[in-house]
């Protein structure tokens, strides 16, 4: 042993050895040299105890050495007699203790591998602890000096009780700005509450926020004290105030000014203390003066009003968030690592982000999913408005892919099925004016393009459609579903499960789009946008568009026209029939 006092006895057993000086300095001179050591004596010799100096005896010392370093030590000692050694026996105990100094050394490393692994695996499973905590909060990533006054602002009165309005476009990042100053406030270790006034049926609305009594109304089989109550002590956000009904304006306000309020079915007031900071995307000045917001909830919400700047008025922050979203969703979908070219870099600081700050973190989601190179190029970088978008209604230009040379079929003229009613020469004016007719083009661009990649299996044009026009509609307002679903015309319910399965797709890796395919992202941004101010069925009108198309390149092919669509052939011929 490296202390030269313990061995191990017959029974496999550590015992402590009462060795005389002179035997533990030969253990020392054997460990220094790395050599064997011996110690002869006679019967009058004070090296050993007296009970065993009737005899001469002899003592040996042979060192462990592993990696040039003495690591333990052979000890025997006994009468001269019984330890009359020669050279073969100090070669085979040599031969001996070089094995039990590699199977010791293999034992204290193997020992310090898995006292290291031990420390390495509670270390990432603390790290893994505080990344997964990390994922659940979005951090406030800026540089820019438009920022910092925000941030300023928010410093200056989260000490204080005063209710803040939050206005910006969408995507802008108004809850993060929200969850930002009740960090800051005296109020932290209380709960900040999100209620998205958009998002929540206006018929439950006053329920969700109030609360109710059992049986208040059906359906109502327990009581719930509501999201204003789980607030207490807190701070209450309002997201989309904008979207709240008239009728439970004045509900509101009488608590924003007592902080008292009444559960549904309830006679009972209940006192509450919390912190209002509402956000809306809408000009509240504009709704107050078409009746659709009361005057005096608006002057009690904006007694300070902080502005969410565009991300386009900030282009210092693009990149700082770009790099933070793309270790963001490396490590929450497990990818490579990976890291952005020049050239993205470059691209995206040429954008102007319509939709801001949720547009730039979809971006990098899909750049992390679609790419597997470990180098994120421009390529890469699926953006909402390409460089060859469409430019005052016409259609977008031959790319590389596609020279001009190969001229295409002219447009079809709009089918009859596109419209509802008979349509007149003026529809057809107005119509040649919307943002229809650069898709039309667009997409017969596209079915020639699958066709000619491939006529027998083409891509799905219309499942991506779909698709896409479902999550542009989705991104346009703010993940409010409700919203949504009225922007492109379809129920709620539909919406969601359309939306759910775009994004299960997306993420299992099943939508990948072609390159050629990024030219249609305008043209679906386009039809969303005029969408907020028409009243008509977006999918199902795309639906019929290509389905006029495919029609007329795919005539007699059932099973091309089926792929191009992303449908069942038999679901091809009733719409092919149908359309007929």
């Amino acid at each position: 042993d490296e202390r030269g006092d313990q061995g191990v006895d017959g029974h496999g057993r550590v015992t402590t050895l009462n060795l005389a000086p002179a035997c533990m300095d030969l253990i020392g001179r054997a460990m220094a040299s790395g050599q064997v050591e011996r110690l002869l004596t006679d019967p009058a010799s004070q090296a050993f105890p007296a009970a065993e100096r009737t005899l001469a005896r002899a003592a040996y010392a042979v060192p462990l050495m592993a990696r040039a370093a003495a690591i333990g030590c052979i000890y025997l000692d006994g009468s001269r007699r019984q330890l009359d050694l020669d050279s073969s026996d100090l070669i085979f105990l040599n031969a001996l203790a070089t094995q039990l100094a590699i199977a010791m050394d293999r034992a204290t490393l193997a020992a310090h591998w898995l006292a290291e692994q031990e420390i390495e695996r509670r270390q990432l499973k603390e790290e893994l602890r505080e990344l997964r905590q990390a994922l659940q909060h979005t951090k406030l990533i800026y540089r820019s000096a438009a920022m910092h006054a925000v941030i300023e602002t928010l410093r200056r009165v989260a000490p204080t009780d005063v209710t803040v309005l939050i206005v910006g476009e969408s995507g802008t990042g108004k809850e993060m700005l929200a969850q930002t100053l009740h960090e800051l406030s005296n109020r932290r270790a209380r709960p900040l509450v999100t209620v998205d006034c958009g998002a929540i049926s206006h018929t439950l609305l006053e329920a969700e926020l109030f609360g109710h009594v059992k049986g208040a109304f059906t359906g109502a089989e327990r009581a719930s004290e509501g999201r204003i109550a789980q607030s207490d002590g807190g701070t209450l956000f309002l997201d989309e105030i904008g979207e709240l009904p008239v009728d439970l304006q004045s509900k509101l306000l009488r608590f924003v000014q007592e902080k008292q309020l009444t559960p549904v079915g309830s006679t009972q007031t209940r006192k509450v203390d919390v912190r209002i900071v509402a956000a809306t995307n809408r000009r509240l000045e504009e709704e107050v003066a078409a009746g659709r917001f009361r005057a005096d909830l608006y002057y009690r919400l904006q007694v300070i009003a902080v502005t969410a700047p565009p991300l386009r008025q900030r282009s210092d922050d693009v990149l700082p968030m770009a790099h933070y979203f793309l270790e963001k969703f490396i490590a929450q979908h497990g990818a490579a690592a990976r890291r952005l070219s020049v050239g993205a870099e470059q691209r995206m600081l040429q954008h102007n982000w319509p939709g801001n700050v949720r547009e730039l973190q979809h971006c990098m989601l899909r750049a992390v999913l679609m790419s597997d190179a470990a180098t994120i190029d421009a390529a890469d970088i699926v953006l909402a408005q390409a460089a060859n978008g469409v430019a005052n209604g016409a259609a977008v230009t031959a790319t590389a892919a596609e020279p001009a040379a190969a001229a295409l079929p002219a447009p079809l003229a709009p089918p009859h099925a596109l419209t509802r009613g008979t349509d007149s020469s003026a529809d057809v004016a107005a119509n040649a004016a919307d943002a229809w007719l650069p898709l039309r083009a667009e997409l017969e661009r596209q079915t020639v393009h699958a066709l000619q990649q491939n006529s027998t299996h083409p891509v799905p044009l219309g499942r991506w459609l779909g698709e896409d026009l479902v999550l542009a509609a989705s991104a346009a307002c703010a993940d409010v579903s409700r919203r949504a679903a009225r922007l492109v015309g379809v129920p709620e319910s539909t919406l969601r499960r359309q939306l759910d399965k775009a994004r299960a797709d997306l993420a299992a890796g099943l939508a990948t789009r072609t390159e050629f395919w990024i030219s249609m992202q305008p043209c679906i941004d386009a039809i969303i946008e005029r969408a907020a101010t028409a009243d008509e069925d977006v999918l199902e009108r795309a639906r019929l568009l290509l389905l006029d198309i495919v029609r007329a390149r795919a005539a007699h092919g059932w099973a091309t026209g089926a792929a191009l669509l992303g449908v069942t052939v038999p679901t091809y011929k009733r719409w092919h029939d149908a359309a007929a």
